[in-house]
């Protein structure tokens, strides 16, 4: 959990600025202050709920459903709550290594299309295959009719 804590901070530092005077809660640029949706253990809802999963050799289809209370909500847009393409990156490469096993460093992103918008309660799959020969994971986001988002992602050949 510690390593998804300090993505989350790089996350909300797009933001704008912490307060200052030792509250660490995040904040807009104008100063105003975000509030973070919060789970029932009163963490903040940083993934998706998954619903399902189909697995072949290197690679995975989960079934995700965009939770309305996603902490990355907070503060994205005023007029209409939006998944980050930037935390759309991060899932892909969240469940890669955890289902996919890749445990290399990241070196580059390649071909990264966001095409539709991901809202609160859609449900779609997240698409992963990883290529080991050459470092790469491909993702896509996408239901039966609609491709939200996706995108290469390199690795370097050496481990974490």
């Amino acid at each position: 959990m510690a390593v998804e804590s300090v993505q989350w901070c790089r996350i909300l530092r797009v933001y704008g600025p912490f307060d200052g005077g030792g509250d660490d809660r995040p904040s807009k640029s104008q100063g105003k202050l975000l509030i973070l949706p919060k789970q029932a253990d009163d963490q903040p809802v940083l993934f998706p709920e998954i619903l399902g999963e189909k697995r072949a050799t290197e690679s995975i289809v989960l079934a995700l459903r965009i939770p309305e209370g996603l902490a990355y909500f907070a503060g994205h847009f005023d007029e209409i709550s939006v998944v980050p393409g930037v935390v759309q990156i991060q899932w892909a490469v969240h469940y890669a290594r955890q289902y996919l096993g890749i445990a290399r460093i990241f070196s580059q992103m390649e071909v990264i299309k966001f095409k539709e918008l991901l809202l609160p309660g859609q449900y779609l799959d997240l698409s992963l295959c990883y290529y080991e020969a050459h470092c790469k994971l491909q993702y896509s986001y996408r239901s039966e009719t609609t491709e939200y988002s996706s995108g290469r992602i390199y690795f370097y050949d050496r481990q974490i």
